[in-house]
């Protein structure tokens, strides 16, 4: 077999050279990097960046007595309170106002039962989110099926 891995050094430099990135003919410039859009997801995010808000309304139901879930988006992390436990995860920002959000976890705090169920509905809808929408100081944010939660700031 000391052949074959000769073989395949010797095909080493060959694969490397196939994925260099490649360079203009001389001659002809190099095109300028893209300057970011109005609809480019980093000119978007600001619309979110730097926001808290407080939630009033999990798919279409009001929220339990005294709870106060929330929701703060900071270069591209999300937190808050989901209603007992505290969240934290990532958000990224699409045009078109998708939102795509990633990697939530919470701390497991034992709350009553009504505060328990509203908090998995909650989470459960905070990462299923697909877009978002403000419109006079409210945020939605909607799912795939078209449930929504909605905040005020």
């Amino acid at each position: 077999m000391p052949c074959a891995g000769l073989a395949a050094l010797a095909l080493l430099p060959a694969l490397l050279a196939a994925c260099a990135p490649t360079a203009a003919p001389e001659g002809e410039p190099v095109p300028p990097a893209a300057a970011p859009s109005a609809a480019s997801p980093s000119a978007v995010a600001d619309v979110l960046n730097g926001s808290e808000w407080r939630v009033f309304e999990i798919d279409g139901a009001g929220l339990v007595a005294d709870s106060a879930p929330s929701l703060r988006f900071a270069e591209g992390r999300l937190s808050g309170m989901a209603s007992c436990n505290r969240f934290t995860g990532r958000y990224s920002i699409g045009a078109g106002g998708s939102l795509g959000i990633a990697q939530l976890a919470s701390t497991m705090m034992a709350c009553p039962e009504p505060l328990m169920r509203q908090e998995d509905r909650y989470l459960r809808l905070l990462g299923q989110a697909r877009s978002y929408r403000t419109d006079a100081g409210v945020l939605t944010l909607t799912d795939g099926d078209g449930r929504h939660l909605r905040a005020r700031k």
